[in-house]
C-alpha cells in the first residue's frame, strides 16, 4: 500500500492536489487518480476534488475560516448631541412641531372669525418661540390668554417635559460612557462595510470555494480582498496598524501568528469575530470507489469518541506550517 503526502518528491509533487491548466491533477490528488498511491493524507475535500477521488469519514477538525479586526475605538463627535434619539424619533418631534403650528394657525383663524379675544402680539413668531423655548427648557417669552390656547399650551408643556427628560437622561449616559466603533462580526457585515479586506491564501481550497460560490456575500469578498500568500504575518500586522482593516484566514493560522510574532500590546488590539465559515474536517483520501474507503472510515470513526484529536492537537497542531 502506497501513501501520498504531497511532499514525497515524484510521488507527491504539487502538494495536496492542484489541477493545472491542461486539466491534469498533480500532488496527492494526482497520485490517487493515476494509481501511484492508495491513500492520501494532508488533503481535504473541495468542490473539484470530490469528482475525482473519495474521502473517508472525517476524523479530525483542522479549523475554519475566521477573520480578525482591530479593537473598537472610542468615537468623539459633535453628532453625539443627536445620538440619544434615533432618526425616527427626531422626525416624530419635528412632525409634532409642524402639526402644532398648523393647529395654532387654524385655531387662531377660527377664533378671530368668531371674534374671541386674542392677543394680537401672539403672532406666528411668538408661537414658534413658545414651541422651541419649552423644548429647550427655557421660559416662554409670551403666553396666550385664550382659554382654548391655554389648554393647548398645557398639553404641549407636558409633551416637552417628557421629551426633554428622556433626552437629558440618555445624553448623560452618552457623556459618562464613551461610544465605541462597532467592528464587523459576521462575513455579511464585513462584505458590506467600509473595511479593507486581506485574505491569507493557504492552499487553494478555501479561496476556490469562495470564488466558485454564488452567494452574494462571498462574491463581494472575493472581489474586494487583497491576497496574502501563505501564512503571512503582514496581513495580521496590517490589522494592528490600521483601524478599518480585516484579515481573513484559517483560525489556527491567525492564532499561531498572534502568539508567535506579536507583542502583548499588539495582541490586545486583535479581535476575533464570532462568525466562521468553511469548516475543514480531515479524512483520508482514496481512489474513486476504493475498497479502502469504507473500512478505513470505520476505524477512523473511533477517533472522535476517544478524543484522539485533542491529543494530536497537544502534540503539535501547527506542525505542517513549518
Amino acid at each position: 500500500m502506497f501513501v501520498s503526502t504531497g511532499r514525497d518528491g515524484k510521488k507527491g509533487s504539487g502538494g495536496t492536489g492542484i489541477q493545472i491548466q491542461n486539466g491534469t491533477w498533480i500532488g496527492v490528488t494526482g497520485d490517487l487518480i493515476l494509481g501511484r498511491a492508495d491513500l492520501g493524507i494532508a488533503t481535504v475535500a473541495t468542490p473539484k476534488r470530490i469528482h475525482f477521488i473519495d474521502f473517508t469519514i472525517s476524523f479530525y477538525a483542522i479549523g475554519c475560516l475566521a477573520f480578525v479586526t482591530n479593537k473598537p475605538t472610542e468615537i468623539y463627535s459633535p453628532g453625539a448631541l443627536l445620538w440619544p434619539f434615533d432618526i425616527l424619533m427626531w422626525i416624530s418631534i419635528l412632525g409634532c412641531i409642524l402639526i402644532s403650528l398648523i393647529f395654532l394657525f387654524l385655531a387662531i383663524k377660527i377664533m378671530q372669525n368668531l371674534k374671541f379675544g386674542i392677543m394680537k402680539s401672539w403672532a406666528i413668531n411668538a408661537q414658534i418661540g413658545f414651541l422651541f423655548t419649552t423644548l429647550l427648557e427655557q421660559s416662554a417669552p409670551l403666553l396666550p390668554i385664550s382659554q382654548t390656547l391655554r389648554c393647548f399650551a398645557s398639553l404641549w408643556l407636558l409633551f416637552a417635559m417628557v421629551v426633554t427628560n428622556a433626552y437629558r437622561s440618555k445624553l448623560v449616559t452618552f457623556m459618562a460612557f464613551p461610544v465605541f466603533s462597532l467592528p464587523p462580526k459576521t462575513f455579511e457585515h464585513l462584505a458590506f462595510s467600509d473595511y479593507e479586506i486581506g485574505f491569507m491564501k493557504i492552499g487553494d481550497s478555501a479561496y476556490n470555494t469562495l470564488a466558485a460560490s454564488n452567494d452574494q456575500v462571498y462574491r463581494r469578498l472575493v472581489g474586494e480582498m487583497e491576497i496574502f500568500k501563505g501564512v503571512n504575518l503582514e496581513c495580521v500586522k496590517k490589522v494592528v496598524r490600521e483601524e478599518n482593516f480585516a484579515c481573513i484566514g484559517y483560525d489556527f493560522a491567525l492564532t499561531h501568528l498572534r502568539e508567535r510574532n506579536l507583542s502583548s500590546e499588539e495582541s490586545r488590539k486583535l479581535r476575533f469575530a464570532p462568525a466562521t465559515t468553511y469548516n475543514i474536517c480531515m479524512g483520508l483520501a482514496t481512489r474513486a470507489r476504493s475498497i479502502y474507503r469504507i473500512n478505513f472510515g470505520k476505524v477512523l470513526s473511533y477517533t472522535r469518541p476517544f478524543h484522539l484529536a485533542k491529543k494530536w492537537t497537544c502534540i503539535g497542531k501547527y506542525i505542517f506550517l513549518n
